[in-house]
């Protein structure tokens, strides 16, 4: 009868395999940084960026959807929910829809507020059946959107920001791209008006 053999690993290797998964997992999640420091002060740039290139595009109905692309990133990890997947597909097609992120998901939102309609060309991305007005209140000029940060994590090229944008408690994930942070998602965590 053939005896099941148990391998013996000694208690060293042991604490060097738990050592090396715990420096592995905690290298990897983001690490909460001070809010003045350097790399907070660049992700809040581009945070509020965002903030600009979103009102303009919404209160410009004229603007074109492209400017996202300047301060917002697709990244493979976002998920659309059932809502943004059925309106990236009316506007860009159901093999856009399989990449889409976040920001396929706002073009798609705001061509769908001009009106637009069909399977997109490349036109689409640009000027295209734009309402004779903003579809939301448009002050003149545009006042910029005051946030109050209560953290910033960052790993290696993800930044994690907890702030509050007047109506909401807001996260966002920025994405390092080329040295430069770009949105890959805000979602309310709660909002209080």
């Amino acid at each position: 009868m053939n005896k099941l053999k148990l391998v013996k690993i000694p208690g060293v290797a042991v604490l060097l395999i738990v050592t090396a998964a715990l420096f592995w997992y905690f290298g990897t999640q983001p690490r909460l940084i001070n809010l003045d420091s350097s790399t907070a002060q660049e992700v809040k740039a581009a945070l509020a960026r965002a903030y600009s290139v979103m009102a303009l595009v919404a209160c410009g109905p004229d603007t074109n959807v492209r400017l996202l692309d300047t301060v917002f990133v697709d990244t493979r990890d976002y998920r659309l929910s059932s809502a943004q997947l059925a309106g990236v597909t009316k506007i860009f097609g159901l093999e856009a829809a399989k990449n889409a992120g976040y920001l396929t998901t706002l073009k798609a939102y705001h061509l769908s507020m001009r009106g637009y309609q069909g399977n997109a060309s490349a036109n689409a991305f640009g000027n295209t059946s734009p309402t004779p007005r903003p579809y939301v209140y448009c002050p003149n000029p545009l006042p910029e959107t005051k946030l109050t940060y209560e953290s910033i994590a960052v790993s290696k090229d993800t930044a994690v920001v907890r702030y509050d944008d007047g109506p909401a408690l807001q996260e966002a994930i920025l994405a390092l791209v080329d040295r430069r942070w770009f949105v890959s998602s805000i979602r309310a965590i709660w909002a209080h008006y």
